[in-house]
């Protein structure tokens, strides 16, 4: 069982978030696991980021990211979080594939899926507008006012990626609602709370119609969303659909970040797949996917071996290949890599483009591939570059200034300045950034780097990306060595001038007071891929789950039932 905390749109107030989490932790007695943030997490690490928002100047704020981003605070719980329409683009653009924006913190990219604790969970970022939907992702540094809008807007690529997925997803988290989410929920009680919905959801056009697409297409067990700032829950019934299998979407959204607002919510779930272990023969070799097993999902976050697929009984099977290797019930908790979603974004790499013209997806007309979703031979051919190992690394790196709120020695004036001017000064030297992260994923699945693009280089290989760090790490290793030798000489010269007393120095045995003057940093630790993808086929026709309006009351019972519900009581703002 997995603890999740969902939150909707955060507007900068990771504070606030944790704090709430930790009073509910010690109300409730038990330990989050997860937070999963819909939107609007608002990554602004320095006031230049703030011209990159959508939001007019005079609602400028530094929120509590920028200290996470310098490392002053950490995020207590591994956090996930999707873009919505108002983020700090020139942060998120450096990450179109999804990476740390801070010790564990972890944006989702445009879109993909990631696996923790044998969940999958899939995010897609942005709000659909009609008039970008088509488009490629053209837009990069300095934005104009029309770009610093669009850059944030859905498109027809990552909704086409994701659809291509065969496997069962857990979890869907996305900004803006599926369209028609309302027929399945108390729709009277929406219009109340929110009247101006009314005409929207009469003529049917609320929220995302690609999002109503990947609903029915995909059928995830949860969908979370935000957006509109209200909480609404309903149930979606897929069992008329041509599968045999009866499956079900339970729909949250969440209201944002305010006092006596529900913006957060706290679910127990259980991971679905199941796999077991077996002990085969070491000689042992990969068997093939059975096409009874197409909808069972290649869980990574819990075995780290090469897994083994044995269909004789219809169940899936995980085996170790070391006969000595003893089962284990203990959950990795850690986030991972989905096999899946890493052989879609390979087999798809050709349709990304940085270029101001429309996307062109294959037709099924056309005699171009048009069907993506993973084989079995994509699936296990990515174990070997791997090394059987998923994991994600903890390979966090800055890539702009941190924010000194008391400095501004860089603004050639002692006087304290407000932040729009700050945030104006410093937007001129706002630079673009190839972000170490997307380098690493673009080099191990041979991705387009579309930063790397706009900085008029070509993305690097695998061998270049190497002998980079490798070079990186023999600079800093001459840098070690000269101030350690440095030391050493001051050291030698002091004692031969003078006889040591030991009386003089510290008397315990701690001698952290000597050694911490020696300290040398790690080597880089070289970044496994952190985005993915397997495509489904999207040409067949998937018929919209019947409107049911028997489960209007019924899924407020069952939601209550999976949930444990916490709204903090917060004072109102003075």
């Amino acid at each position: 069982m997995v603890k999740v905390c969902v939150v909707g749109c955060l507007h900068g107030e990771l504070d606030c978030v944790y704090s709430d989490i930790a009073e509910a932790e010690q109300q409730g007695q038990f330990k989050t696991d997860l937070v999963l943030c819909c939107g609007d997490f608002q990554a602004v690490r320095n006031p230049s980021d703030l011209t990159t928002m959508s939001v007019p100047s005079k609602y400028y704020r530094m929120g509590d990211f920028w200290r996470y981003y310098a490392e002053e605070s950490r995020a207590p719980v591994l956090t996930l979080f999707v873009g919505g329409n108002h983020e700090a683009s020139a942060y998120l653009q450096e990450l179109p594939y999804g990476g740390w924006v801070a010790p564990n913190i972890w944006y989702m990219g445009y879109a993909s899926v990631v696996q923790f604790a044998g969940l999958r969970i899939a995010g897609l970022s942005g709000i659909y507008k009609p008039h970008d939907y088509t488009m490629c992702h053209y837009e990069h540094l300095p934005y104009s006012e029309a770009t610093k809008r669009s850059v944030y807007h859905l498109r027809n690529l990552e909704v086409f990626r994701l659809g291509q997925i065969r496997r069962r997803l857990d979890i869907l988290i996305s900004h803006d609602w599926p369209r028609g989410i309302y027929h399945y929920g108390n729709t009277n009680q929406l219009t109340r709370k929110k009247p101006h919905f009314r005409g929207e959801i009469e003529s049917d056009s609320l929220g995302s119609p690609p999002g109503e697409q990947l609903l029915c297409r995909l059928k995830p067990r949860y969908w979370f969303s935000a957006h509109l700032h209200c909480k609404f829950s309903a149930l979606v019934d897929h069992s008329h659909s041509k599968t045999n299998k009866s499956r079900t979407t339970y729909f949250l959204a969440l209201d944002k970040c305010l006092p006596n607002r529900h913006y957060l919510q706290f679910l127990d779930i259980e991971p679905e797949a199941k796999c077991s272990e077996n002990s085969v023969n070491s000689d042992s070799n990969l068997s093939s996917f059975s096409s009874q097993l197409a909808d069972d999902p290649v869980i990574v976050s819990i075995f780290k071996h090469k897994p083994n697929f044995n269909n004789s009984d219809g169940d899936l099977k995980l085996t170790e290949s070391n006969n000595n290797v003893n089962s284990s019930n203990e959950t990795c908790t850690n986030l991972y890599l989905d096999p899946e979603w890493l052989c879609i974004l390979r087999s798809t790499n050709h349709l990304m483009s940085t270029s101001k013209v429309p996307c062109i997806l294959p037709e099924k007309e056309t005699s171009e591939r048009c069907d993506f979703s993973a084989t079995d031979d994509e699936i296990q051919a990515l174990y070997d570059p791997f090394g059987g190992d998923f994991q994600v690394p903890d390979n966090f790196e800055r890539t702009a200034a941190i924010y000194k709120p008391n400095e501004t020695s860089h603004m050639n004036t002692s006087i304290p300045i407000c932040l729009i001017q700050q945030a104006n000064a410093l937007s001129k030297e706002q630079q673009l950034f190839s972000n170490p992260q997307t380098e690493l994923i673009c080099a191990m699945l041979d991705l387009v780097n579309p930063n790397a693009l706009f900085l008029g280089k070509q993305s690097c290989s695998l061998l270049e990306l190497s002998a980079q760090l490798q070079s990186k790490n023999e600079e800093e290793d001459d840098d070690v060595d000269e101030n350690v030798e440095g030391s050493v000489c001051a050291e030698r010269m002091n004692n031969n001038e003078n006889q040591l007393d030991i009386s003089e120095y510290p008397s315990d045995t701690n001698a952290s007071w000597f050694t911490s003057d020696l300290f040398i940093k790690e080597s880089v630790t070289e970044y496994d891929p952190m985005n993915s993808a397997f495509v489904s086929n999207t040409n067949q026709s998937t018929p919209a789950p019947a409107r049911n309006s028997n489960l209007h009351d019924s899924v407020f019972t069952d939601l209550n039932k999976l949930e444990h519900m916490y709204i903090p009581q917060l004072l109102p703002d003075s």
